[in-house]
C-alpha cells in the first residue's frame, strides 16, 4: 500500500515567504531568509482542508483523525502486521462523509490557528475510540483468539474538512451539495465547538550567544 505524507502551506514566521511543510517535519529552514525554527506543539498537530467558496460563505469544520502507521496483533500463529493510512470522523454524525478520502494527500493543507475562519467543531471521539473500531474490524480476519494489539503511529493528527449549509449540506472543498438527512434547520452553531484556540509555535533555532 502506497502512502503519502501531507503537506502543510505557511508562511516563515520571519520574514513571511510562502514554504510548503511536510506533517513529519519539526523542523523548518527558510529559503529566503535562512532561519531556521523549531515547530513546537501540545497535543496533535492540527490542519484544515481549503475552502472553494466565495468570501462570505459561513463555514463550519467537521474535524477528522488521521492515522498513518502500523497495528501488531499477537494470535494464535504469531505476530501479524497491517499497514494503516486512513481518516475517520471524530463526531457522531452520521450525516457528514466516512472519511477524507484522497483530499487531504491530495490538496495542501494549513495549519489551524485562531486566524482561521469558520467554526470548528469539537472532537468528540478519541483517537482510541476510533482505532478500536477500526482494529475490531481488522481482527475479523485474524485467526482465533487475538491476545494482543499494539500501534506505532507514524503521523497522527487532526484534519478538519469545510462545510457549509444553505438548505442542505455543501462540501465546501467541491462546493457541491452532498446528500444529507440532515434537517433544513440545522444550525452548525447547535454542535459543540467555536473558534479555534490552538497555535502552533515557531521557535527559532538562532544559537543566543552568537546568532547563528
Amino acid at each position: 500500500m502506497k502512502s503519502y505524507n501531507l503537506s502543510i502551506e505557511h508562511q516563515c514566521p520571519q520574514c513571511g515567504a510562502p514554504a510548503t511543510l511536510d506533517e513529519v517535519d519539526r523542523l523548518f529552514s527558510c529559503a529566503f531568509c535562512r532561519v531556521r525554527s523549531y515547530l513546537g506543539v501540545r497535543g496533535f498537530y492540527r490542519y484544515h482542508l481549503p475552502a472553494n467558496v466565495s468570501q462570505g460563505t459561513s463555514l463550519f469544520f467537521i474535524p477528522y483523525w488521521r492515522f498513518k502507521g502500523m497495528v501488531f496483533s499477537v494470535g494464535f500463529e504469531g505476530i501479524s502486521h497491517h499497514f494503516l493510512d486512513l481518516s475517520a470522523p471524530a463526531v457522531d454524525l452520521p450525516a457528514f462523509p466516512p472519511s477524507l478520502g484522497f483530499r487531504s494527500q491530495a490538496l495542501k493543507l494549513k495549519f489551524v490557528s485562531p486566524d482561521a475562519q469558520g467554526y470548528f467543531v469539537k472532537p468528540q471521539r478519541s483517537l482510541n475510540e476510533v482505532m478500536e473500531g477500526i482494529t475490531r474490524r481488522m481482527n475479523l480476519t485474524l485467526p482465533k483468539p487475538v491476545r494482543h494489539r499494539y500501534r506505532v503511529g507514524e503521523a497522527i493528527s487532526l484534519v478538519y474538512a469545510p462545510f457549509y449549509f444553505e438548505k442542505g449540506l455543501f462540501d465546501a472543498v467541491l462546493n457541491s451539495r452532498v446528500p444529507s438527512a440532515l434537517s433544513k434547520d440545522f444550525e452548525p452553531i447547535s454542535l459543540p465547538g467555536g473558534r479555534p484556540r490552538w497555535r502552533i509555535r515557531f521557535i527559532s533555532c538562532l544559537c543566543p550567544d552568537c546568532g547563528w
